[in-house]
């Protein structure tokens, strides 16, 4: 029987996986490795550390029927140098993770990082930032209160936490243009050498192609951060035994997440639903209906709110 605690260790790994794209459980596949991938992790639960907050109550549904069977998770990769969680950095990835046990579909939101929102008492802001000011529940609160989403819960990791991930899964496999394979190539100064078409790239590669906005623009580089995101779903359906324990070994003290347990444990025994699922893709706000203004630190995107909470309402549930 695995108590509270180890459920909690063994679905932050998973959790984890879903902020570098497994949507809680693309690993586990449903055969007869099943229950022992789930041993395996168990057992390095036993003894891994993990990054806990003080559960909180998440956004209310404003119609159960509409969202039965829908968990909403905020993926946040920030840009802290420290793994420690200490030195709060900017949420440059804030990625809504949708997944429905009973459809078996995965659903992804890419929020760009200019969009403008307000904080109180202070003015409106990027929302890169919210999370230098306010950590995760300020982005998360943010989110909510702008375009009416219910979040059910976040699951943070840094930039270093990422590349370690990506490296503990031995790689992903993403299709390069031309002009992004010398990008990277030139962001790792030259120590890897990527060239136009199907690549396989480490953590440091993977970081670099997610961060990659110079050759075109923010738009583009949240894209990336999506193509990044279905290339882990993707390398997850292959992950056996003993790649499940590595990966969990790096992945537990590395997650910072506030889901409770009955979410995380449900996210856990619904995981094998989601073997080798598509992601609907969307990104927020609707780039021909943007404009720019001054908020509290400067140029902001601004957006028409009520606009893009229905786009979002009628992407995730129809």
């Amino acid at each position: 029987m695995i108590n509270s605690l180890k459920i909690k260790k063994l679905a932050a790994a998973l959790a984890v996986c879903v902020a570098a794209g497994t949507a809680a459980g693309a690993v586990i596949h449903e055969d007869a490795e099943a229950q022992a991938r789930l041993a395996a992790m168990e057992s390095v639960a036993e003894t891994a550390s993990v990054q806990e907050t003080p559960e909180k109550p998440v956004a209310t549904a404003k119609n159960v029927d509409d969202i039965k069977g829908t968990v909403n998770i905020l993926l946040i990769g920030t840009d802290e140098k420290r793994t420690d969680y200490d030195d709060q950095g900017r949420g440059d990835v804030t990625l809504l993770c949708s997944v429905n046990a009973e459809n078996k579909t995965v659903k992804l939101i890419s929020f760009e990082r200019s969009t403008g929102v307000p904080w109180a008492g202070h003015g409106d802001i990027m929302l890169t930032s919210t999370y230098a000011y306010g950590g995760a529940e300020l982005t998360t609160e943010s989110l909510s209160k702008c375009f009416g989403i219910d979040v059910d819960g976040y699951v943070h990791v840094t930039f270093e936490g990422f590349s370690a991930i990506i490296d503990a899964m031995g790689g992903i496999d993403i299709y390069l243009t031309a002009e992004e394979a010398q990008a990277v190539t030139e962001d790792l100064w030259y120590e890897q050498s990527f060239t136009e078409g199907d690549c396989h790239l480490d953590g440091a590669a993977a970081l670099r192609y997610c961060r990659l906005r110079r050759i075109d623009d923010n738009w583009h580089r949240v894209q990336r951060q999506r193509n990044a995101t279905q290339a882990v779903i993707n390398k997850g359906k292959t992950l056996r035994i003993a790649g499940i324990k590595k990966l969990a070994e790096v992945a537990i003290p590395l997650v910072d997440t506030n889901l409770s347990k009955k979410q995380l444990a449900s996210l856990i025994f619904s995981a094998p639903k989601f073997a080798g699922v598509q992601a609907e893709q969307m990104t927020v706000p609707d780039r021909d209906r943007v404009w720019v203004y001054e908020g509290a630190e400067g140029s902001v995107t601004g957006c028409d709110r009520a606009y893009e909470s229905e786009r979002i309402r009628q992407f995730l549930y129809g």
